[in-house]
């Protein structure tokens, strides 16, 4: 819950979902989402998923889907597939060599960015919850990721929040549109005194004038 009462979220495990809702506290709006995913910094836990979400999109036909966004962030991809050798899988990329590359030969960027990505087009009427946005990825690809994932999570009506501590991140927020009303920038902190969190909503232009000016913001 963050400061003023801006909004609440509620996530409540139920079987093998969790389930997710917002409540507006302003204006006393419920936003009900299916699902709430979340996407770690564990390479582990977010190589499992993204294989899943892989093979569901591909089973749906879906892999256009998939490639169209990779081929913003590298554009020799040309192809994706899984291969299982016993009870391992592991997802390949064609990049226009004789062989598929398994996807961690092409750096740990390709590899979180398909779980971004792979997570946003499986899941509809969802919470994407992501940390630390930044790990992993080259700062030169920043700003394409975030449009991608942008644009796929209004295809599926899906909710974005991610964590940073990147100023290249901030930047890239800033660049793709100031006044995009589909991105907000809310600061997280603490009370000097009580210690108690608190999160402040950047007005878009207040933030914008702050990045174009150097002012911390995190």
């Amino acid at each position: 819950r963050v400061s003023n009462k801006l909004f609440s979220m509620q996530l409540k495990e139920d079987g093998v979902e969790i389930k997710s809702e917002i409540k507006n506290e302003r204006d006393g709006i419920n936003y009900k989402f299916k699902t709430a995913t979340i996407i770690t910094t564990s390479r582990k836990i977010n190589k499992e998923a993204t294989i899943t979400n892989v093979s569901s999109l591909l089973t749906q036909k879906r892999k256009k889907d998939i490639l169209e966004n990779l081929k913003k962030i590298d554009d020799r991809i040309v192809d994706i597939a899984i291969s299982a050798i016993g009870n391992n899988k592991e997802i390949y990329l064609d990049i226009g060599f004789s062989e598929l590359n398994e996807i961690s030969m092409l750096g740990e960027g390709i590899s979180r960015a398909l779980s971004f990505i792979s997570s946003v087009l499986v899941q509809e009427n969802s919470i994407i919850l992501i940390d630390e946005i930044e790990n992993g990825i080259h700062y030169s690809v920043i700003k394409d990721i975030i449009k991608s994932l942008i644009s796929s999570a209004k295809q599926n009506n899906n909710q974005i929040f991610a964590t940073t501590h990147s100023q290249d991140v901030i930047r890239a927020i800033n660049e793709i549109d100031s006044k995009n009303e589909d991105i907000a920038y809310i600061r997280l902190g603490r009370e000097k005194n009580s210690l108690k969190p608190t999160a402040v909503q950047f007005n878009m232009d207040d933030f914008s004038y702050s990045v174009e000016n150097d002012w911390e913001v995190r």
